[in-house]
């Protein structure tokens, strides 16, 4: 009996490796890649989760930068190695990443380089590899390449404060307001580097960050409000900052900080800019609101930005009582000229019976503010009612990777497809491990709290592969696929 059972084992598992072997044979050789490739993704999947919902991302809900989409929160969480390490915490966003360091924040604006990197062939020319598609009136549009550019970055540095690592009374940096969701990076393809469950905060806190003076950021997307607690008695004229390379500071009419900053140039000479790309981008720090609470009531004073000739920044304020706190609220609008990075999209939606929704899509990593940014796979799983990130998995490697599709099965789990350009793309039990050529497509089945994987596999000959997303039927969740160019 055992050995009739090991026989028949060994028999569906041999089934299993052939149906990948003919459908990577296909996808390489075969010109009639498309239909092939999608039934026998379809045919090597798990049963689909049939209680599951299936969506197409159009123009209305995916691709869209910030402007384009309801404001949400920012999500802070702390950097366990994601990032540089002399970065405490980060925010990602549709209009970029924020990093919050000692005593200065940072703020990355761009697309990932898709011009250059570590794993083109050698000899070959670099070529220009395309975000992923979209879907607009039901038609597949695929945009135009990203040039490979240094990322675009706004440095706010502050004057005097109190700096958490070094400072002799050393502020503390700290996240308030826990959020339900957690963050993933499963990045590369050692473990050990991993970093899964991070926690989220609503906001976080610098205390002590100047002599009575607490700084606490929070936020939504687009939008970073700063906001300085100051006990009685505490100086304000303490508080000063300047933007680092900038080339114009000014304050407009409505008492607005305005701050410029020139655009990054493409990196590569096959890498031109688009006709329509401002040679500049803007940071604007809104007028500072400014007030006490005396008795019941909220009391506001009066207060300006002064800018000096050096580009320092301090607050202007009008009279208050010294013997109460002092609350100066502004807010840095970082999204006006940029709308979003527009290299933050999603690709696909699964549904589960709960109505919990699993976005796929590609989103910027910047690892610093001096580097290229790249583009991982983001897998976002969505509450019911949409409000709440339940959580968030970055999926990828040193260059840039697309995820299109995504679907469940009935135990949970998260199957997802696309495309592979970084050489140590995260791959676990895996049937084809290393990178075959520039570019090879990829299916991965993640847990279903997205934190680790069951399985991680490259998929494709010597071609440059690409996953794709089929039309699924309107009952079921969209299953990966695959498609390729040979090279």
């Amino acid at each position: 009996m055992l050995v009739r059972v090991f026989k028949a084992s060994r028999r569906r598992s041999r089934q299993a490796v052939n149906i990948v072997i003919v459908l990577a044979l296909v996808i390489g050789l075969f010109p009639g890649w498309k239909t092939w490739a999608v039934g026998l993704a379809q045919a090597a999947l798990p049963p689909i989760d049939s209680g599951s919902g299936a969506a197409s991302i159009t123009s209305a809900s995916a691709g869209v930068g910030v402007g384009k989409h309801p404001s949400t929160p920012l999500s802070f969480e702390p950097n366990a190695g994601q990032v540089d390490p002399t970065v405490h915490f980060i925010a990602h966003s549709p209009g970029g990443t924020l990093m919050f360091l000692d005593a200065e924040v940072v703020l990355v604006l761009s697309g990932p380089d898709t011009s250059i990197g570590p794993n083109r062939d050698s000899g070959k020319a670099p070529a220009l590899d395309y975000p992923p598609v979209h879907r607009i009136n039901g038609k597949a549009v695929i945009p135009t390449p990203t040039p490979g550019t240094k990322p675009d970055v706004a440095r706010m540095r502050f004057i005097g404060a109190n700096s958490p690592s070094t400072s002799a009374v050393a502020s503390a940096v700290r996240g308030e307001t826990p959020l339900p969701g957690k963050v993933n990076y499963l990045r590369g393809n050692d473990p050990s580097k991993w970093q899964t469950n991070l926690p989220t905060y609503k906001s976080i806190r610098y205390s002590a960050f100047y002599p009575g003076t607490d700084l606490v950021y929070d936020g939504a997307d687009g939008n970073l409000k700063g906001t300085y607690q100051l006990e009685a008695g505490a100086d304000p004229a303490l508080i000063r900052w300047q933007y680092e390379g900038s080339t114009r500071t000014s304050i407009d009419a409505a008492g607005n900080l305005q701050v410029t900053y020139p655009a990054s140039a493409p990196q590569s000479q096959q890498a031109q800019p688009k006709p329509d790309s401002p040679a500049t981008f803007t940071v604007t720090e809104q007028a500072p609101l400014v007030w006490q609470i005396i008795g019941d009531q909220k009391v506001p004073v009066l207060a300006s930005y002064r800018l000096g000739q050096d580009g320092v920044i301090r607050f202007e304020i009008g009279k208050y009582n010294h013997t109460l706190p002092l609350t100066i609220d502004p807010s840095i609008s970082y999204s006006t000229y940029w709308g979003g990075s527009g290299n933050d999209v999603g690709n696909g939606v699964a549904v589960d019976g709960a109505g919990n929704a699993y976005v796929i899509g590609t989103s910027n990593f910047p690892m610093s503010w001096s580097d290229p940014p790249t583009a991982d796979v983001r897998i976002t799983k969505l509450s019911a009612d949409g409000s709440t990130a339940l959580f968030t998995t970055y999926l990828g490697g040193s260059y840039n990777d697309y995820g299109y599709s995504i679907a469940l099965d009935a135990g949970g789990d998260i199957y997802v497809s696309g495309t592979a350009q970084s050489s140590d793309f995260p791959t676990f039990n895996a049937y084809q491990p290393t990178q075959h050529g520039s570019s090879n497509a990829f299916i991965t089945r993640l847990a279903a709290d997205g934190s680790a994987l069951v399985y991680s596999t490259y998929l494709g000959v010597k071609v440059t592969t690409r996953a794709a997303k089929a039309a699924p039927p309107s009952d079921m969740v969209s299953p990966p696929t695959a498609r390729a160019t040979c090279t």
